[in-house]
C-alpha cells in the first residue's frame, strides 16, 4: 500500500512525462498495484537515461 502511494506521487512529480502518460501510469498503479510499482521502478531509470541521451543529441 505504501509503495503504491509513493509510486503515484513519484509519477505525478516526474517532469519528463506528459499529462497523458501520467494518467496512464496512475491508472496502471490503481488497477494493478504491485505489478504497476514494479514496472514503474523498472521504467523510471530508463526515463533518466533517455533524457540525458536526448540532451546530448541536441548539443551535438
Amino acid at each position: 500500500m505504501g509503495s503504491n502511494i509513493w509510486a503515484i506521487f513519484d509519477v505525478l512529480r516526474e517532469d519528463r512525462l506528459d499529462q497523458t502518460s501520467r494518467v496512464i501510469w496512475v491508472l496502471l498503479l490503481f488497477v494493478m498495484p504491485l505489478f504497476g510499482v514494479v514496472v514503474w521502478l523498472y521504467a523510471k531509470p530508463r526515463l533518466n537515461g533517455l533524457g540525458s541521451r536526448l540532451r546530448l543529441r541536441k548539443t551535438l
